[in-house]
């Protein structure tokens, strides 16, 4: 398994939700997070985090019936001297779900779990995304004889397999 140094987590909603599971679970695969860029070897942005919802079925009487939601973010990736390996990407994740007029608070309920694993999609999302793309970086060192071990694989953090867990 390559070695993929430290990595630092930017986000203009540097304690939001998403931010925050997403430094977890890199942490959980033992990514070391660095706090400045100084430290890092790489740097991981997430931006432009947006949520939306439109209606996208009616019932007879013109009420909604059922809802789309999406949670979308862009991400880069760079290395600590500023080279892009990610350029700017979006990456989202979208559900529907039938809407009960009859149950608001039900339905209130239902679309924050469904954003709730939205969020865990995207982080899944993204650590699959970084974890192929350093691979990679560390692949191309090997190839040109900069391995430090011998050995260089795709998957640095073991995400071929596994999921990542809520």
């Amino acid at each position: 398994m390559v070695d993929m140094g430290a990595l630092q987590v930017t986000s203009s909603n540097v304690h939001g939700q998403l931010v925050q599971l997403l430094k977890q679970h890199l942490q959980s695969k033992g990514v070391k997070i660095v706090d400045s860029a100084a430290q890092a070897d790489y740097l991981l942005s997430v931006s432009a985090e947006r949520n939306s919802r439109r209606a996208i079925a009616t019932t007879s009487d013109i009420s909604v019936a059922e809802y789309e939601i999406r949670q979308q973010v862009n991400v880069t990736l760079q290395t600590a001297d500023a080279t892009p390996l990610v350029s700017s990407v979006t990456v989202f994740a979208e559900r529907t779900y039938t809407f009960d007029r009859q149950s608001l608070e039900g339905s209130s309920e239902e679309e924050a779990l469904l954003r709730s694993e939205m969020r865990v999609d995207l982080v899944q999302q993204i650590m699959r995304r970084v974890a192929v793309t350093i691979g990679r970086a560390a692949n191309g060192r090997a190839a040109n004889g900069r391995a430090t071990n011998g050995r260089a694989t795709v998957d640095p953090i073991g995400l071929a397999a596994d999921q990542v867990a809520q």
